[in-house]
């Protein structure tokens, strides 16, 4: 019996560890790629348009996001008596806090990219440059800051969600005590983005399908006509 309770013990802090090891791995690999995309948009004067904004932006989200997951390694490397501190709760809190506003920013970002990509090609260069000149991008981007922000301040301060460190999982977690609800106001947000996303690829492909074609047509046309003038002579 001991034996096999010592193993039991083993095994949960041997995943743990694992978990930890690439957190940190995922965190480092974050963190320097995405610092490459500003690196590169600040040296290159072709890479600063406004959808490249966009890019930069969902870089930085990321990034933030990446800072964070340190913070849930250190929570699953902690010792049993120090986890009912209340320090590493209100840590714990915050990370996760943290976390799914950067997540959220970067799902809006994944959005805006996509409308920008649609109109830019689909539609005339006065409805681009009219939907996306300088005021309107800057609004975007502080829609996608503060719609996560006020997103999931209002669901932690009226209860939906609690944040902290998690006793059973040794690690910060994120729960809900109303579940039928949050999970509605998940799926329903990710639903609707996922909506736009592929509404907006999906007539992207169809329009450059029927270029293709319209080309492809003209291009056949047009090695007719030569064939025709040559058979002339």
């Amino acid at each position: 019996m001991e034996n096999g309770t010592a193993e039991v013990e083993v095994t949960p802090q041997l995943h743990r560890i694992i978990h930890s090891v690439l957190l940190i791995a995922m965190a480092l690999v974050g963190v320097c790629g995405n610092t490459l995309v500003f690196i590169a948009f600040c040296l290159s004067r072709r890479l600063q348009t406004k959808t490249n904004i966009f890019v930069v932006n969902l870089a930085a989200a990321d990034i933030l996001t990446c800072v964070c997951l340190p913070i849930i390694s250190l929570s699953l490397l902690v010792d049993e008596g120090i986890h009912t501190k209340s320090w590493l709760n209100t840590l714990c809190a915050i990370d996760i806090g943290v976390i799914k506003i950067s997540l959220r920013c970067s799902f809006m970002m994944l959005v805006f990219i996509a409308v920008n990509r649609y109109v830019l090609i689909t539609k005339s260069q006065e409805t681009y440059k009219r939907m996306f000149q300088t005021k309107f991008t800057v609004i975007f981007l502080c829609i996608s800051w503060m719609y996560p922000i006020l997103f999931v301040t209002s669901q932690s301060l009226s209860g939906v969600i609690h944040m902290g460190y998690d006793v059973k999982s040794h690690s910060c977690n994120l729960g809900s005590d109303h579940h039928l609800l949050y999970g509605t106001l998940v799926f329903s947000t990710i639903a609707l983005k996922i909506t736009v996303i592929a509404y907006c690829y999906g007539r992207l492909y169809l329009f450059l399908r029927r270029h293709n074609k319209q080309m492809q047509k003209e291009r056949v046309q047009e090695k007719w006509r030569e064939k025709k003038r040559m058979s002339c002579y």
